[in-house]
């Protein structure tokens, strides 16, 4: 089993804690919500990882997952996110969503 994360979203109804931070990376309690995402996956003994990125895509990262870009986040929405990952569509699949 794999899992897709997807944070491409500006997150614009949070405005002033998104401006220059896509919304997964808020933290809350001193990490930040895809990390505990990340966490939990790993807990539940899901290690494929994948997260989309998209608005501020290199304010995530993180080692143990795998990347895709949605270039078109601003005018596109969350299916056209993970329609840049279908190429992983492979196995059984959770679907996280950080995005909008």
């Amino acid at each position: 089993m794999k899992a897709i994360i997807l944070a491409a979203g500006h997150g614009t109804r949070l405005k002033k804690y998104t401006e220059n931070l896509p919304k997964g990376m808020l933290a809350f309690f001193g990490k930040a919500l895809i990390e505990r995402q990340i966490e939990l996956y790993k807990r539940a003994g899901i290690d494929d990882i994948i997260i989309v990125r998209g608005y501020a895509a290199d304010k995530i990262d993180y080692n143990c997952v795998r990347y895709y870009l949605n270039e078109n986040f601003a005018t596109t929405n969350m299916v056209e996110s993970l329609m840049t990952a279908r190429s992983e569509f492979n196995d059984d699949i959770s679907v996280a969503v950080d995005d909008n």
